[in-house]
């Protein structure tokens, strides 16, 4: 059920990117649903989409770091993780 479910909303980010390809949330969750189907590269693509989109959140900055995380680039992702942190006053 769950499979189907991250398929439909897979469908339906691939039709919003097609309508709009600089769409912010249908470019982050995209990439958050490839990074859980285990493929990072094609996360890590989404994710700098949707950090030129938007360069100020620190949600996809973060997931950034988890696709860099997945790709053993490590060093990249603490930095992906640090800009998240700085973009987020007071969280630390």
């Amino acid at each position: 059920m769950a499979q189907g479910k991250l398929r439909l909303a897979q469908k339906a980010c691939k039709e919003i990117l097609r309508r709009n390809p600089g769409d912010f949330d249908a470019l982050h969750l995209s990439g958050v649903l490839a990074l859980r189907s285990g493929d990072g590269r094609s996360a890590m693509t989404l994710f700098d989409r949707a950090v030129k989109a938007q360069p100020m959140d620190a949600v996809v900055w973060s997931n950034r770091g988890s696709a860099l995380q997945s790709l053993g680039h490590l060093e990249d992702a603490v930095a992906s993780y640090e800009t998240a942190l700085a973009l987020q006053p007071g969280f630390v």
